[in-house]
């Protein structure tokens, strides 16, 4: 079987592909790129080949609470060392 070529885009939300054309190789059965959201909600994206079904998914790309929870309990925790010492 030859290389599949793949054309992958984003049909709603914002968001940057790293590759927007994938090739699968011979004899082989995936591709990895990234999908870098650029604001927060869903991002529609869709991959098209010429010889196979177009296929869509949608992900999801929340705020990070936890880690910027996390982070300030650690800001104010060494400022208060700090102050302390």
């Amino acid at each position: 079987m030859p290389p599949q070529q793949i054309s992958l885009s984003i049909d709603e939300g914002r968001g940057e592909l790293q590759d927007k054309v994938l090739t699968v190789p011979s004899r082989s059965n995936e591709v990895h790129t990234v999908l870098q959201p650029t604001w927060y909600g869903h991002v529609l994206s869709s991959a098209a080949t010429p010889s196979l079904l177009n296929a869509a998914a949608v992900l999801t790309a929340t705020e990070p609470e936890v880690l910027l929870a996390l982070f300030s309990l650690g800001g104010l925790a060494g400022g208060l060392l700090a102050f302390w010492h």
